[in-house]
């Protein structure tokens, strides 16, 4: 693992030393370029964050007024000036407050991520944002090369890392500000580590370096926590070595190592500069404090362990927030980096015990903390990844060398030239499976490699509708495509909410989820705030928690003052047609009966490099508007594209079997029947491609019980 090793090994008797090892040495080194570039394609992709909208919103605001965003008069929900009645009964999320104008408050953590984006925006477009994510992904590959090799780890293992670094951390590469707090914290271990690890101490060139990466950090993202963890762990390795010579060996410790007081020096000069730079932002203290305050409230809400029912708090919607290993998150199972991340973390227990042994404190401690930061959710996977992988590795690789001399076979050539063979051609293969699309559609995730935005998931159809018409009035939309809806939208019309938490307080974001999911009947907001036109993400959220509880999709189709105008694979447009929209609600309306399916599939066929994965979208979206047999015509040509999506057939089944039921309570037995048998045979197949997808097992029992009652 450690690259002198790695030279040594390829030295076998009776061989012609320099050509061997310069293959080697070359293969390895190819291998290694090989993983950069596989995992710089990672960053490359569509983007498809909820968040996107609002960080865009917030940056050119700054560009246009010279101020960061703070907060968000935009939201309808949020009285522009609170009284102090309001302010009780409506109390505020962790670190945000009400001004004295009675206007809700939040310390915007990400302000400068938000600005560089707007900038790119402007500049390129969607295509250059994308552009940017995958420069960022593919700086922070080449800085863990660099740092991995400072390490002393060898080409091949340095390469391998670089592989479980993209295979655990690459579902966290959507461009948002903690993408930039990645790279910032890679760049910060490399200059640290190697340092402390080689006897070196600190010069004033690395500390200004230091002190300007984190100064960047505490304005792009809240990760700048991550960045002082660092430096105490560096700083604790010749802290404890002194203090070991001080108490335990007896000896004049301010005499007999002045390089290690030297270094001790430099290091806690540079963590009291990055203390003092933590208040070098716009909100001072109040930004400082806000991620104490949110590690408290999470505790306080239980927010990291209910996740769903009428007694979960709403910020218990957001899926990272819970531990990357929490059973009760489908998304969570069977992914690649749920995997990796097992891989990763058995490494990092291994290199721990190694660091340990070699009382090597700066590396354990390092392993040490980033193993507790990644197991506390799931968000934290990725710096965890990109900290806890080099630092293992080193250890592990120091450790191995020491074990080199005792057993000759480990100075065989053939394991250096096999180990750079694999890694070659398994980072050959990555870069297959993401350019082809199919690692992304394997995973059954919306990223797609290339530039721009996906037009699946986020809502620029739905938005460029209401663009072109400007239906006027109130627009209520669901929490996960509110952003969107409101950046892509001209004129930003006023919303209930957008998917920055901490922009209002938790009520508003509970009362937009109850009432999307039917928790909460429509009609009293709909009076309250004068709704017009509802603006969501239809197979979304729709799912009730109560028997009797029916979510907004199936409340609006049971009234008759509601028009769908516009649909979508995600979206969809309601106008109240009876109201100021009337004429254009008429105009536009879209009837099941009258609904051009094959026009609706050539046009989704575009809209993905994946066909299948907008058809089976759609296919989801037909059927919670109750449009059963559109839905299962267009689950048909998803599974034409894709023969084992299973989730196309899954989706066609359930289609089936609703429909069955409607056909029972018209009276039509044959035909429920018949439709009952195609759900069996559907939800069957979905069964013998995934024979663990228990929606389907729960399905196909149903639906058995149901075509028992025939037989009798």
């Amino acid at each position: 693992m450690i690259s002198n090793s790695a030279t040594d090994h390829c030295i076998p008797q009776n061989a012609q030393p320099d050509r061997e090892c310069s293959f080697t040495r070359y293969l390895g080194l190819a291998g290694m370029l090989c993983c950069i570039v596989a995992g710089g394609l990672l960053g490359f992709r569509t983007i498809v964050s909820p968040d996107t909208g609002y960080h865009l919103a917030y940056g050119e605001k700054f560009l246009q007024t010279g101020r960061p965003v703070d907060s968000s008069p935009e939201l309808y929900t949020v009285p522009a000036h609170a009284t102090p009645e309001q302010q009780k009964q409506d109390p505020p999320g962790p670190g945000c407050w009400y001004d004295d104008q009675g206007q809700y408050r939040f310390p915007n953590a990400n302000w400068l991520s938000q600005v560089i984006f707007a900038i790119v925006h402007r500049a390129g477009g969607m295509r250059g944002l994308s552009i940017l994510g995958g420069l960022i992904v593919l700086g922070l590959f080449t800085v863990s090369a660099v740092t991995m090799r400072k390490l002393g780890i060898s080409a091949i293992w340095t390469g391998a890392g670089l592989l479980l670094i993209a295979m655990t951390a690459y579902e966290r590469f959507n461009l948002r500000p903690e993408l930039l707090g990645y790279f910032i914290l890679a760049c910060e271990l490399c200059l640290l580590l190697p340092n402390s690890l080689n006897g070196q101490g600190l010069n004033w060139r690395k500390i200004s370096a230091m002190a300007i990466l984190q100064l960047l950090l505490v304005n792009l993202h809240s990760y700048w926590l991550l960045g002082l963890g660092i430096t105490i762990a560096v700083l604790a390795a010749p802290l404890l070595r002194l203090a070991w010579l001080r108490f335990v060996s007896n000896v004049d410790w301010r005499n007999s190592n002045p390089d290690l007081i030297r270094r001790a020096k430099f290091l806690a000069i540079l963590l009291g500069i990055q203390i003092l730079l933590a208040f070098v932002n716009p909100w001072t203290w109040q930004l400082v404090l806000m991620p104490f305050q949110t590690l408290i409230f999470f505790r306080q809400n239980h927010i990291t362990t209910i996740l769903s029912g009428p007694a979960a708090h709403p910020w218990s919607i957001i899926a990272e927030f819970f531990p990357p290993f929490y059973n009760g998150l489908d998304s969570f199972t069977g992914m690649a980096a749920t995997y990796s991340l097992y891989m990763t973390l058995v490494l990092a227990v291994v290199g721990l015990i190694a660091s340990a042994i070699l009382r090597r404190w700066a590396m354990t401690l390092l392993l040490l903390g980033f193993l507790a930061v990644s197991l506390q959710m799931r968000r934290n996977i990725a710096p965890g990844a990109i900290i806890m992988i080099p630092v293992a590795l080193a250890g592990i690789g120091i450790f191995i060398k020491r074990l080199v001399g005792r057993f000759t076979f480990l100075k065989t050539p053939i394991w250096p030239v096999a180990g750079s063979a694999l890694v070659l051609i398994l980072a050959a293969g990555l870069i297959c499976l993401v350019v082809t699309q199919r690692f992304y559609f394997n995973e059954r995730r919306p990223e797609r490699f290339g530039l721009g935005a996906s037009q699946v998931a986020l809502p620029l159809a739905a938005s460029a509708w209401l663009s072109e018409h400007r239906p006027k009035g109130n627009i209520w939309t669901d929490y996960n495509a509110s952003s969107n809806f409101y950046y892509f939208t001209e004129p930003h019309p006023a919303l209930p909410i957008i998917t920055n938490t901490w922009a209002y307080p938790p009520r508003v974001m509970k009362e937009v989820l109850d009432t999307t999911r039917g928790l909460e009947p429509f009609r009293k907001l709909e009076l309250q705030y004068d709704i017009q036109i509802i603006a969501i993400s239809i197979n979304s959220f729709t799912a009730a928690h109560r028997t009797n509880d029916k979510p907004l999709v199936q409340q609006l189709l049971e009234r008759r003052d509601w028009s769908l105008v516009h649909i979508d694979a995600r979206h969809g447009v309601f106008l109240r047609n009876n109201g100021i929209n009337a004429e254009l609600a008429k105009a536009c309306e879209i009837k099941a009966w009258q609904f051009d399916v094959p026009a609706f599939i050539a046009k989704l066929k575009t809209q993905d490099p994946v066909p299948a994965y907008s058809l089976q979208c759609a296919a989801a979206t037909l059927q919670r508007l109750r449009w059963y047999n559109q839905s299962i015509e267009i689950s048909r040509a998803a599974l034409k594209e894709a023969p084992r999506y299973h989730q196309a057939w899954f989706e066609m089944g359930a289609s089936y079997a609703l429909q069955a039921q409607i056909n029972l309570q018209q009276g039509l037995s044959n035909q429920a029947r018949e439709n009952f048998e195609n759900a069996r045979t559907c939800f069957q197949n979905c069964l013998k491609i995934k024979p663990d997808y228990k929606y389907a097992k729960k399905n196909l029992t149903a639906v058995n019980i149901d075509l028992q009652r025939f037989e009798r």
